[in-house]
């Protein structure tokens, strides 16, 4: 049943099937309107439209157009329509079209489209036979073709429906009908076919013609273009990345270059650093030595009256300077793989005992509690003996450095079948597990050891170096805040890396001692006189020292080495009460606890260097005006800098004469600020003894800290001082001459003194700042003490 809306398309409904259909376009009618309906009585519907005519063939479910006449309108009336038997009739806007009702012959002469040519937009056309099939290739510019096809019908024309699409540009189907020609505009380079087809009479659709179109690509989209870019893609980059892994490769060789540089500046460094210290420890034998010369020659005797005690003590710090030098000529030698080993049969319990006394003496400044553990039967061994001296004292002087005071060192000599070995063994801070392998190397420290004591990093890899030269190995075993053993093997049958000499280098018997140089001889009968006590008549000077009970002043010696600690008390005794320490640390305790006039300090030291002594001193408000003297082996321009900056009152090296020390610390104990502030306060040019400007000292500070204390009176003063306010008053009249007001008010006055020479002008701040609540009280004060207003003093300045 077909139904039609006025303005709408039409509809079919299928009743059998129960569908509405509703888009007839595929079936030939296309996009127009019903305007009436018939239906003939051979079986087909006619409808008129607003595009004429049509027949619907319900056999194939398709529309034709009639198109028997042009005459025949093409527009026709909404309901104007009616059959009978004989015929059928439609009203148009020109007249009544009257139509028999025959039955239509629909027969075609055609099977399928004929294409005829190709239109391109540059004006080429491409003849194609009017034949269905075809090909045509098109350059990349002629992307812009229009396709004409016909079919050969020609009584009725307009009743034939064309539909195309171009497949692989296009999905659908385009749909024409008073058309012969299909338009395509910028079409892609590739490959399609153009399919058209067409309806006969009776609406079916005939065979599809197929045009097959390439559209040929620009040159440079072609095969040969793109396998050409894509070489040239490879090229650059392949070419890129070369260029990447040589900057890579570069920049790489630049780091390594500097870090290589970095490495041998570090190194360089740690050398010269290692020399500077050899030199500063040269300075001080050297000091030594020139000091003790000098004492001798101010005493004005005969040589033959010098004492014994002088002469070991010069003789042991040649003999330090002559090690010390050699070490250094060792150190450069193993730079150069020179450094040989000189092998001589000795007996190792012997050796060691020896040495052991040296190490007890060293390890009891720290009351460490040194055992040794050897065989009790003779040990015989080709070794060279000085190396091996020089691997235990690096060994033994670890453990000291970084055991704690009341450790314990265990020094132990275990002889084997077919080697003996050394070890020392300490309670100490240990070593971490991820510096044990570069602990050997030179110049590395850990930095736990840094922390604990200064050095250069060289002992041992030069012990380890030492021991490989003998055919031996060094082994390490630590524990963390337990401690570490280093032991070392010298093998019994030693590698011939040198001559070994037949000759022994110590014998049972005294009297046939063999030795390699005269030094070491005058060295050995040192040490037999030291050890049987055969020393002349003591003569004055090496009697036990005394204090002079009658000295007002005080100087503290501070420094690491003792024996220059006793030749500067030795020559001070006798004009000043002398205290001694021997680090930093201790010297700052010490200062603390005695207050002297003079500190000389070294600038090396363990626990506590001489810059970091002077600036704990001068952060203490108590101890910060003490005069400081730096007595340094040290000569660099940058050193005496960073004295001075730290707060040091004279730099004076090693060596130097006793004369010139003398005087410099007579000249800053003249100028010491203690004997100006007790002579300002008291107003008197009576001395006082060091019990007294400790407690005028102790009442200066109370007064300082409390002067913006609105609480501050003489009770808080007294009370500060746990003395009663009577025993104040009478100690401070007795000793000053003032009472306890005129003390404090002095001293406030003298503050303000102070103030104003360093450039305040407000006397009102001024007074406030030195606890002075009324300004006239304050300038009443004040002028009976200066004989002038603050006014007038700060015009004065």
């Amino acid at each position: 049943m077909w139904v039609s809306f006025r303005y709408e398309a039409p509809c079919c409904i299928d009743e059998n099937k129960g569908k509405v259909y509703t888009d007839l376009t595929e079936h030939g009618l296309g996009s127009i309107m019903i305007t009436g309906i018939v239906e003939s009585r051979h079986g087909y519907m006619v409808f008129s439209t607003n595009n004429g005519l049509y027949y619907y063939f319900h056999e194939n479910n398709a529309f034709m157009r009639c198109d028997l006449d042009n005459s025949v309108p093409m527009a026709y009336n909404y309901g104007a329509c009616c059959a009978n038997a004989q015929h059928y009739y439609f009203g148009s806007i020109e007249g009544l079209v009257m139509a028999d009702d025959i039955p239509l012959i629909t027969n075609s002469l055609y099977r399928d489209v004929s294409l005829g040519r190709l239109n391109v937009t540059d004006g080429r056309t491409i003849n194609l036979g009017s034949k269905s099939e075809g090909e045509v290739k098109l350059d990349c510019n002629e992307n812009y073709f229009t396709i004409n096809f016909s079919v050969p019908e020609y009584n009725a024309p307009r009743a034939i429906h064309f539909s195309y699409y171009l497949k692989g540009m296009e999905n659908t189907w385009n749909e024409i009908t008073d058309r012969r020609i299909a338009s395509y505009t910028n079409v892609p380079p590739g490959s399609y076919e153009f399919l058209v087809r067409a309806t006969d009479l009776s609406g079916s659709w005939t065979n599809i013609s197929t045009l097959k179109i390439t559209v040929l690509p620009p040159w440079y989209l072609t095969w040969w273009a793109k396998t050409l870019w894509l070489l040239i893609i490879i090229g650059v980059v392949y070419a890129g990345f070369r260029l990447y892994m040589r900057v890579i490769n570069m920049r790489h060789r630049m780091e390594i270059a500097e870090v290589e540089k970095e490495s041998q500046r570090k190194l360089d460094d740690a050398k010269m650093t290692f020399f500077t210290s050899i030199t500063h420890e040269l300075r001080t034998p050297v000091f030594l030595i020139a000091a003790q010369l000098e004492e001798f020659i101010g005493r004005k005797q005969s040589i033959v009256n010098i004492p014994s005690a002088y002469l070991i003590a010069m003789h042991r710090s040649a003999m330090k300077i002559n090690k010390l030098i050699s070490q250094a000529i060792d150190f450069r030698k193993i730079d150069k793989g020179k450094l040989n080993v000189k092998l001589q049969k000795i007996d190792v319990v012997k050796f060691v005992g020896e040495l052991a006394d040296d190490y007890d003496d060293l390890l009891d400044q720290k009351h460490i509690d040194f055992t040794t553990v050897m065989p009790k039967h003779t040990v015989m061994l080709s070794m060279d003996g000085e190396k091996i001296e020089m691997c235990l004292n690096n060994l033994i002087s670890n453990a000291f450095k970084y055991t704690n005071n009341g450790g314990h060192v265990v020094l132990t000599v275990t002889d084997m079948a077919d080697r003996v070995v050394f070890s020392v063994k300490d309670d100490g801070i240990g070593i971490v597990p991820e510096a044990r392998k570069e602990i050997f190397q030179n110049f590395f420290r850990t930095s736990r050891g840094q922390a604990k004591s200064k050095g250069d990093g060289i002992g041992l890899a030069f012990v380890q170096y030492l021991v490989e030269l003998h055919g031996g190995e060094m082994q390490l075993e630590s524990e963390v805040n337990k401690g570490s053993n280093f032991s070392f093997y010298i093998p019994k049958a030693s590698a011939d890396k040198t001559t070994v000499e037949d000759k022994p280098l110590i014998k049972t018997e005294a009297d046939n001692v063999v030795y390699d140089s005269e030094a070491e001889k005058q060295s050995n009968d040192i040490k037999i006189m030291e050890e049987a006590g055969q020393e002349p008549e003591p003569i004055p000077g090496t009697a036990p020292l005394k204090a002079n009970p009658t000295a007002t002043h005080s100087i503290l010696l501070i420094d690491d080495e003792r024996e220059t600690v006793a030749l500067l008390e030795r020559n001070l005794i006798s004009d000043y009460r002398v205290l001694k320490a021997y680090d930093g640390a201790e010297g700052l305790r010490v200062a603390a606890n005695s207050l002297p006039d003079i500190i000389v300090c070294d600038m090396m030291m363990p626990h506590l260097d001489g810059l970091e002594f002077l600036h704990a001193l001068r952060n203490d408000k108590k101890l910060k005006h003490i005069k400081v003297i730096i007595f340094t082996g040290q000569t660099s321009d940058e050193e005496r800098i960073a004295a001075y900056d730290a707060g040091a009152d004279a730099f004076i090296t090693k060596p130097v004469s006793l004369k010139l020390l003398r005087v410099r610390i007579e000249r800053l104990i003249a100028e010491s600020d203690n004997a100006s502030l007790t002579a300002d306060i008291s107003n008197s040019k009576r001395t006082y003894t060091k019990e007294e400007q400790i407690f005028l000292l102790r009442c200066r500070e109370i007064i300082d800290d409390n002067l913006s204390n609105p609480d501050f009176n003489i009770d808080f003063l007294a009370e500060k001082l746990a003395m009663s306010h009577s025993t104040l008053y009478k100690k401070l009249k007795q000793m000053t001459g003032m009472s306890l007001i005129e003390f404090v008010n002095d001293y406030k006055i003298y503050k303000a003194v102070q103030a104003f020479k360093e450039g305040q002008t407000n006397v009102v701040k001024v007074a406030e700042m030195c606890g002075f609540g009324d300004i006239k009280n304050f300038r009443n004060v004040f002028k009976r003490k200066m004989q002038m207003s603050p006014k007038q003093f700060v015009q004065s300045l």
